[in-house]
């Protein structure tokens, strides 16, 4: 699996380029179009699921009114 999907894949590729080390691999440009699209469809989905638990919080609260 790739880096976009398998999240032990992509987060050890977080952690390469977050803790750059004498060991760091360039990438290719289909690798880092690949990579950068998985962190936008992980981040995009993972702030969709807040906004959702945002809404059905406020949603109640507001119901208790």
């Amino acid at each position: 699996m790739t880096a976009g999907v398998d999240q032990k894949a992509r987060w050890k590729m977080v952690r390469q380029l977050l803790h750059v080390d004498d060991q760091c691999d360039d990438l290719t440009p289909d690798d880092a179009w690949r990579l950068s699209t998985g962190f936008v469809k992980f981040f995009s989905n993972k702030l969709h699921r807040v906004a959702d638990e945002v809404k059905r919080s406020v949603g109640k609260d507001c119901g208790h009114l």
